[in-house]
Order: structure tokens, then C-alpha cells, then sequence
């Protein structure tokens, strides 16, 4: 799985750790559109497979200890 097309903000940069696991576009619509664009013409090489039960186990686990 990955994770598609998101704007670059801090929260997405963290998730899709800086564009490993999906492109990162201006946030904006024309940033969005440029995005899709590069998907749709294969400009952009293919992001890495995301495992979410890895980062979800360590999202609780990062959660339980500040707890």
C-alpha cells in the first residue's frame, strides 16, 4: 500500500517520511493538480510500500509512554 498524493505539510512529511511512501506536493490546488499529473505520466518513481500495523504499533506505542 501507499499512500497516494499529499500536500506538504509538516503532519504528511512525517507520515510519508519526506516522500518515501507517496508524493509530496505544494499545498494548493495548483500543487495537486501538478501532482496528479506527474502520477497519470509515470514522472515519479514508484513510493515504497507503506506497512500501517507497523506504523500504528508504533504511533500506541509512542503514545502509551507518554502516558
Amino acid at each position: 500500500m501507499w499512500l497516494g498524493i499529499m500536500a506538504n505539510i509538516v503532519a504528511n512529511r512525517t507520515v510519508l517520511e519526506n516522500g518515501k511512501y507517496g508524493l509530496l506536493v505544494e499545498n494548493s490546488i495548483n500543487g495537486l493538480e501538478k501532482g496528479v499529473t506527474k502520477m497519470a505520466n509515470h514522472e515519479e518513481s514508484k513510493p515504497e510500500k507503506f506497512d500501517y500495523h507497523q506504523y500504528n504499533a508504533l504511533a500506541m506505542e509512542t503514545f502509551k509512554k507518554c502516558l
